[in-house]
């Protein structure tokens, strides 16, 4: 008999460990405001969005036709606007680096992207794809470390 409440005991302690990891997890994430979450999706916007023209761009390949140029140019001005609405709390909030990286690769990458097709600038797209390089080997080498919102 003693036997059983021993073990009783082991599982109800076992049991109570899980409800307090259970109910301590959610208070250890950052909570995020409705504004923040806001911003996050914008964020998400942006990438997906560049992601859409590299797309565009792989699929057409070289030199782009001037209504391929257009759809390209439409999907990096809809980026550079979501990217325009994120602040560097949010960012810091996702990870601590990307205020710095998000404002010195992806957002300058995006612009000078806009501006190469605006002015059919060639050196401009070099610029930018260097980049934007360095945009993507930073997101996949720190898209572990990062805290997006669900």
């Amino acid at each position: 008999m003693i036997q059983l409440f021993k073990n009783r005991r082991n599982v109800l302690g076992g049991l109570g460990g899980l409800a307090i990891v259970a109910v301590g997890v959610p208070l250890a994430l950052p909570r995020w405001s409705d504004d923040e979450l806001r911003q996050a999706r914008q964020l998400q916007s942006a990438m997906y969005d560049v992601l859409a023209a590299i797309g565009l761009v792989n699929r057409f390949g070289g030199a782009l036709a001037p209504e391929a140029t257009a759809q390209v140019q439409a999907l990096y001005e809809k980026a550079a606007e979501a990217a325009g609405h994120v602040d560097d709390t949010v960012l810091a909030k996702v990870h601590e680096d990307l205020p710095a990286v998000w404002r010195d690769k992806f957002r300058k990458s995006t612009d000078s992207y806009i501006a190469a097709m605006k002015m059919r600038d060639r050196d401009e797209a070099r610029r930018a794809s260097i980049l934007q390089d360095d945009w993507i080997r930073w997101y996949n080498q720190n898209k572990p470390a990062m805290n997006l919102p669900p």
